[in-house]
């Protein structure tokens, strides 16, 4: 009984005790007598704990690391509160006293102002009111309020107004019983959906156990394999089952399908027979810099931007939204081969960025360009590049304004880092790396793998080292890039799927190389028998996360799965994607069933050849849309006949059976003594007259032709 409960609760904490309240006896970790887990086993769900954190101040059983609380062996407490923790209690224990007396005082408004954690907030209220004139039921959240069937007034009114509504709905009832109604309510709603959500989190579980890391979908042309890729990604990113997709519009489908690939979680490549592993995992590409001098960088593949991206994490820095509109935005380089790796995590970890043009020299009075030239020729600076050392300093020291933002790039083509300036120039003489011009800056944001410059800015980066982007930056992007957001995000909690179409017309050995082992699922990253290799352009350590998913496409027809590559099958899940006429149900032309045209055809070619080179349904999808005799002609001279001819080797005679000999093909005999007139045809092996065939283009305007190959 709420009731006895709340007697009981007063009896051990009276208002009086409240005055002597200690931190102590506020919370301690795991005693369930102290007053803030007190206040919280009367939560209407009666479901799990209340995070300590929303006490404000409490006893963890470990620290933690939100930089939102301060941490001060043995409690945590909200920065709001102050630096000092016994202070800290001290503020939180006066707002305790004013929640009760504002419920004494039945001064809502009151309540509703103080900033104390919402929910505990009214509960507080609640148990210290004059049960003799109640007016406080403490079901004060959006969803809370949704279960009891107030979700049409809150959270439209403020709670001063929607609780004396609430306590109106009473009428006769008494209080407590009513209240007890209430909380029933709200705790059956929490039930139904804690049971709704962990069965779809154990649907969801079931459905991840069952994607295969690599799969293929396989079968004859116009199966719709490459079709049914956008469905098969879709699941395993968003972890639906593939007949909940089939259900939704494939307009909406696509459109979800293209934003997940604008955002690099599905990346799509065909095989050719000139694909090569430069181009799937790295190689070497010659370029030529904004001087026209020619480079020769390693450059990702298809397949490594995926796993870089997949393994890639953000660290961000940002609490409050950017205004870009009166800040300059300026690229800089960071460092130079050998060593820019090393200075770029110096300056992440010490909050600077470092200029290396001018070496040693102190330009702290170089209010211009001039002196700062002065001082270059007084250490007899090389003169070949003491204008451009100039420039540059000049640029670092005295056009860079605190506030601006930094973009640190990472080649020409991606940036790695953002940063605002924080402090003027300083000269640091004991820079490790001889980089000793410095100025201090917060990392708004950096980004493990760099992105590309094309998404956030209208030009590649130039070598120069540091420059005003000026109308180079799409400020509209990049603010919404610099968003607030967690302090660390991986992207290891999402799934990314390379999708490789026409898999089997590829050397995979050529295309693979080393790796076609690592993607086994017992290799990847994390597993028991994980492995790495070293690749052998950029000499790093590569390996594959278990994020990462392969689909595959493979037409049956070029080659069936027995002449597939050995290591290939062992490592794929293979999915057949058979014709399905079943698809074309219903579809007439005139007289004719699509649908028995397909399937006795099918039934021909897997006599005359075998299953593999049947004709897929996705063919006549179009007569769904346009029934018409002109359209099953059409398709029949551009799509069906070319196909079988290629399935049959040009030998006519078959592809008249599958036809049966409805008139479309007519043979044609050739007389050798009139083709050949003054060749002994006889002596050069011709023994009979050789027969050929050609379309017969009235038949095509005819319906009964398509009738006569589904006749018997």
């Amino acid at each position: 009984m709420l009731e006895r409960k709340v007697k009981e609760f007063l009896k051990f904490w009276p208002i009086d005790r409240l005055k002597d309240l200690t931190l102590e006896h506020y919370h301690q970790a795991k005693n369930k007598e102290c007053f803030i887990t007190q206040i919280d086993s009367f939560d209407p769900t009666q479901g799990d704990p209340t995070f300590a954190c929303y006490f404000d101040i409490w006893e963890p059983i470990g620290l933690g690391d939100n930089d939102k609380y301060h941490n001060e062996k043995p409690y945590s407490w909200n920065k709001r509160l102050g630096d000092d923790a016994s202070l800290a209690f001290e503020t939180l224990k006066q707002e305790i006293l004013e929640i009760v007396d504002a419920a004494q005082r039945r001064d809502l408004k009151a309540i509703d102002q103080i900033q104390f954690t919402k929910g505990l907030k009214w509960t507080i209220a609640f148990l210290y009111q004059d049960f003799n004139d109640p007016f406080i039921i403490p079901i004060v959240s959006k969803v809370n309020t949704k279960r009891i069937g107030y979700d049409h007034l809150y959270p439209k009114l403020p709670l001063p107004e929607f609780l004396p509504l609430l306590l109106a709905d009473k009428g006769e009832q008494q209080f407590f019983p009513y209240v007890e109604k209430l909380f029933a309510m709200v705790r059956k709603g929490y039930l139904d959906n804690k049971q709704k959500k962990q069965q779809t989190e154990e649907l969801m579980d079931e459905v991840m156990t069952q994607q295969p890391l690599n799969r293929i979908l396989f079968g004859a042309a116009g199966t719709g394999k490459t079709f049914h890729t956008i469905n098969h990604a879709l699941s395993i990113i968003e972890n639906k089952t593939l007949e909940s997709l089939e259900n939704e519009d494939r307009t909406v489908l696509k459109k979800r399908f293209d934003e997940y690939k604008s955002q690099g979680q599905i990346k799509f490549v065909t095989f050719h027979q000139s694909f090569s592993y430069e181009d799937f995992v790295e190689g070497i590409r010659a370029e030529t810099d904004d001087k026209g001098n020619l480079k020769y960088p390693v450059k990702a593949g298809v397949f490594k931007e995926i796993v870089e991206l997949a393994k890639g994490n953000v660290q961000s820095n940002i609490e409050d939204e950017i205004d870009l509109s009166n800040k300059k935005v300026w690229k800089m380089s960071l460092g130079k081969a050998g060593i820019e790796d090393d200075l770029y995590r110096s300056c992440l970890d010490n909050n600077v960025i470092l200029l290396g043009w001018g070496d040693a020299v102190n330009f702290s009075k170089c209010e211009n360009i001039q002196f700062i030239k002065s001082k270059l020729a007084e250490v007899n600076y090389p003169k070949d590049s003491e204008d451009t050392a100039a420039g540059y300093v000049n640029t670092f020291k005295n056009k860079i304004q605190n506030g601006d933002l930094v973009v640190i790039t990472d080649g020409n083509l991606k940036f790695r880092a953002i940063a605002e300036v924080t402090g003027n120039y300083e000269y640091d003489e004991n820079q490790e790396f001889g980089y000793h011009q410095l100025r201090k800056v917060n990392w708004l944001k950096t980004f493990s793998p760099s992105l590309k410059n094309e998404d956030y800015f209208k030009k590649i980066f130039s070598q120069s080292t540091v420059y005003n982007l000026e109308n180079a930056v799409d400020k509209s992007k990049l603010s919404a890039l610099l968003q607030p957001e967690a302090k660390h995000s991986s992207n290891l909690e999402n799934k990314y799927v390379l999708i490789v179409d026409e898999i089997n017309r590829g050397n995979i050995s050529r295309i693979f190389g080393e790796l076609i082992t690592l993607i086994e699922a017992s290799k990847r990253e994390g597993a028991d028998e994980a492995l790495s290799v070293t690749l052998p352009y950029s000499k790093k350590e590569f390996c594959v996360p278990d994020n990462v998913y392969l689909i595959g496409t493979m037409n049956s027809s070029d080659r069936s799965l027995t002449g597939l590559d050995i290591a290939l099958r062992r490592r794929f899940t293979f999915i057949e994607m058979p014709p399905k006429p079943e698809l074309l149900n219903d579809v007439n032309v005139e007289d004719v069933d699509v649908q028995q045209l397909l399937t006795v055809i099918n039934q021909r070619i897997e006599v005359l050849l075998d299953r593999d080179h049947c004709i897929g349904h996705a063919n006549f999808m179009s007569l769904k849309d346009q029934p018409t005799l002109q359209n099953l002609a059409d398709i029949f001279k551009q799509r069906i006949i070319p196909q079988l001819q290629e399935y049959f080797f040009d030998d006519w005679s078959k592809i008249n059976m599958v036809l049966n000999a409805n008139g479309m093909l007519k043979p044609k005999v050739v007389e050798k003594s009139a083709l050949f007139p003054n060749v002994d045809t006889g002596s050069e092996g011709f023994f009979e007259d050789q027969k050929t065939w050609e379309l017969v283009d009235s038949t095509f305007d005819s319906i009964e032709s398509f009738t006569k190959i589904i006749k018997h």
